[in-house]
């Protein structure tokens, strides 16, 4: 298993220890100080600047109404996880102020990682060259969901676009969620609060 994967399972493990404790079947926590610690760094790779503006253009060459253009624009622009992205519905899309923003959140039967990814994540106009009134003319014609392909359809084709523009290897070090990392460092390196960035990613 994945260093990630035993990560949660003992998290789980160890909310059921502390269940026993506090009930009085055991006397000590079994699970306490153990995590992974072969392969715990996560194996995705940062995209490089050049390969998110590459992918990018490619977006910007694929038809208005296309959802490849604008799932690859918002996985530049907004670091979504692949998930986050798929479940998007119109009303998540909405006015903020001033300006415009995707709402990551659990309504009408959505799922979300933790509570910290519920959040509101800006659409920046021109980021990338990302054209803000023409994905507003996408929503407005969409059905209820942004995207209709399920989970693991919307992953395959998502991330092999992506292998296709780059021609990088299906290893998985390269995928959609590099894109998170790409984001994570330019705003690192664009001297962003980090707990801007972190309010961004969803993270905790």
């Amino acid at each position: 298993r994945k260093a990630s994967t035993v990560k949660k399972i003992l998290t789980r493990l160890s909310t059921v220890m502390k269940w026993a404790v506090n009930n009085d079947y055991i006397a000590k926590a079994l699970t306490e100080g153990l995590k992974p610690t072969k392969g715990a760094e996560s194996s995705r790779e940062a995209f490089s600047q050049d390969q998110v503006k590459a992918l990018m253009a490619h977006a910007k060459s694929l038809p208005m109404d296309a959802w490849q253009r604008w799932a690859l624009s918002l996985g530049v622009i907004t670091g979504t996880r692949i998930e986050e992205l798929r479940q998007l519905t119109k009303a998540d899309v909405k006015q903020v102020g001033d300006g415009w923003g995707i709402d990551i959140n659990r309504n009408d039967g959505k799922s979300a990682k933790t509570k910290n990814s519920l959040r509101v994540i800006p659409l920046t106009d021109g980021a990338y060259g990302f054209d803000l009134k023409a994905f507003l003319e996408f929503v407005q014609v969409a059905d209820s969901r942004l995207f209709s392909l399920g989970a693991g359809r919307f992953s395959e084709l998502l991330n092999g676009l992506i292998r296709d523009v780059l021609g990088v290897k299906a290893d998985r070090k390269q995928t959609f969620h590099s894109l998170r990392h790409s984001l994570a460092g330019a705003l690192k390196a664009a001297e962003i609060p980090v707990g801007t960035a972190e309010s961004i990613l969803g993270h905790a």
